[in-house]
């Protein structure tokens, strides 16, 4: 039996991002929400994410945030097993490390 790989966003607007605005961005993007999740939720608990995941974020004076480009990889245990930094092409070590996480070693 193999896992389901499941993707999660995280905003980091909770004034903008509500639940209704998630569901409307994620049904503009057609998005399969057995696989996505978008959550949103109190600015300190989205802080405490961010910090723990390396992402560091800044609202910017027009209400946009600029953040950094990452891309974290968990495995089964939630323990943070591959980074992509950037917005590159290259993209075959995550596939890989998401092959490797949804395999469950």
């Amino acid at each position: 039996l193999q896992a389901q790989v499941g993707f999660v966003v995280v905003s980091f607007d909770p004034e903008r991002d509500t639940p209704e605005a998630l569901k409307a961005y994620s049904e503009k993007r057609q998005l399969d929400l057995q696989r996505w999740t978008l959550l949103h939720g109190e600015p300190d608990d989205v802080l405490e994410l961010a910090i723990l995941l390396g992402v560091k974020y800044k609202k910017e004076p027009q209400g946009d945030f600029s953040h950094s480009n990452l891309l974290t990889v968990l495995n089964q245990a939630g323990e943070i097993v591959h980074r992509h930094i950037g917005l590159s092409s290259h993209l075959e070590d995550t596939l890989a490390a998401i092959r490797q996480a949804a395999q469950g070693s």
